[in-house]
């Protein structure tokens, strides 16, 4: 399966304003989120900001330290098209900032992120929210992954898995 995905150098958010298109096979995913901040979503002109929807080629789901990876790997596992990367806080002892420097003490838990290619892109920015809110309701992850502007750091240490 191909997938398009938007992607930018490992900035911080503020400096990850433009993103790129690409196309690639999905079974690629992780060595797009271990190089580079990216979304599933494509804005036009590349221009990350809710009003510049264009479509949404996966949908992302962001766990911090709520489920167990394992847990996740299992559910997914039947799902076409699945891939799970953990994200930069993952086990650790401390938040991991947009910088990649060490923040407040936490406890070490799993922090992850669950990308499902889709067969079909869905182009409504309504019509995402909602399936969004949905998954987001059903599986207790992070409410902002339906924001139309939504981006993810990408985590050269990163593990990866795919159902």
């Amino acid at each position: 399966m191909k997938i398009k995905m938007s992607y930018t150098d490992l900035n911080s958010a503020s400096n990850s304003t433009f993103f790129k298109e690409c196309e690639f096979e999905f079974d690629l995913m992780h060595q797009l989120t271990m190089a580079h901040n990216y979304s599933n979503i494509i804005w036009e002109g590349g221009v990350r900001k809710a009003d510049n929807f264009i479509a949404a080629h996966s949908l992302i789901l962001d766990f911090d330290g709520t489920w167990p990876l394992e847990a996740a790997k299992a559910e997914f596992q039947s799902v076409a098209n699945a891939c799970l990367v953990t994200s930069k806080s993952h086990q650790s002892e401390f938040k991991i900032d947009e910088f990649g420097q060490p923040g407040k003490a936490i406890v070490p838990r799993d922090y992850f992120h669950v990308i499902v290619g889709l067969p079909e892109p869905i182009t409504s920015l309504d019509s995402f929210k909602t399936v969004m809110a949905n998954l987001i309701a059903k599986y207790g992850s992070d409410p902002s992954c339906k924001d139309g502007a939504r981006m993810y750091y990408g985590c050269p240490k990163q593990q990866f898995w795919y159902s």
